[in-house]
């Protein structure tokens, strides 16, 4: 099984994939404001790093939170959408080991769920 996990809490953003719990290729950049310009093109890139295509995903994690709101907004929006497109099982974890947290739930995911973040607080919106 080929993973996706992505984690956008903060101004840096990590991609993994992993096969069988094992990382084979990972990404991390400097996103800040240009998150939703540059995901889709760091996970192409991502893949073909590990000489995938991303129709051989069969799973998606995702870093729930808490951390900032847009980036976590936009992180999670990705992750769903690309489960949902391939019909793959999609999961959310947080804490340390949230790629492990992650794996594990994947066993048991169900294709139809969709992952929410996890804020850890209402969002500061400015005028």
């Amino acid at each position: 099984m080929i993973v996706l996990a992505i984690r956008s809490d903060s101004s840096t953003t990590h991609l993994l994939l992993s096969r069988e719990q094992a990382v084979i290729s990972e990404i991390k950049w400097e996103s800040g404001r240009q998150l939703a310009k540059d995901i889709l093109s760091e996970i192409q890139k991502l893949c073909e790093g590990a000489s995938i295509k991303i129709q051989d995903i069969n799973g998606v994690i995702c870093f729930q939170g808490p951390g900032s709101f847009t980036g976590l907004r936009i992180g999670i929006t990705v992750g769903n959408a690309l489960a949902y497109a391939n019909n793959i099982p999609i999961v959310g974890s947080s804490g340390d080991d949230w790629h492990v947290d992650g794996l594990a739930k994947l066993v048991d995911s169900d294709k139809r769920a969709i992952i929410l973040p996890e804020y850890g607080s209402e969002p500061n919106i400015t005028l």
